[in-house]
């Protein structure tokens, strides 16, 4: 009995692995988001007269079935992070 479970058990977290490998978003794809992110962002603020800041980080991450892409311009933080075709970015107001 145990070991059908086990059994069931292994196949089930097996399915969900590989689906997570399949189904991960694509590093380059972030980057363009938050690339995209970026730039409309300064181009507004442009608009309303400040200056945009220098870009002083930048990392991309690819952990398995998970992906995150982070830069860093002065005090504001652009990212984007996926996993399982869905994708959640984040930037500053």
């Amino acid at each position: 009995m145990m070991r059908r479970y086990f059994t069931v058990v292994g196949v089930i977290l097996a399915v969900l692995i590989g689906l997570g490998f399949w189904l991960k978003p694509s590093p380059q794809d972030l980057r363009d988001s938050v690339d995209g992110n970026v730039l409309s962002y300064f181009q507004t603020k442009e608009a309303a007269g400040a200056a945009a800041p220098k870009i002083a980080f930048v990392e991309t991450n690819n952990f398995g079935i998970f992906v995150s892409h982070v830069v860093r311009a002065g005090e504001l933080t652009f990212s984007c992070h996926g996993a399982y075709r869905v994708t959640v970015c984040a930037m500053p107001d």
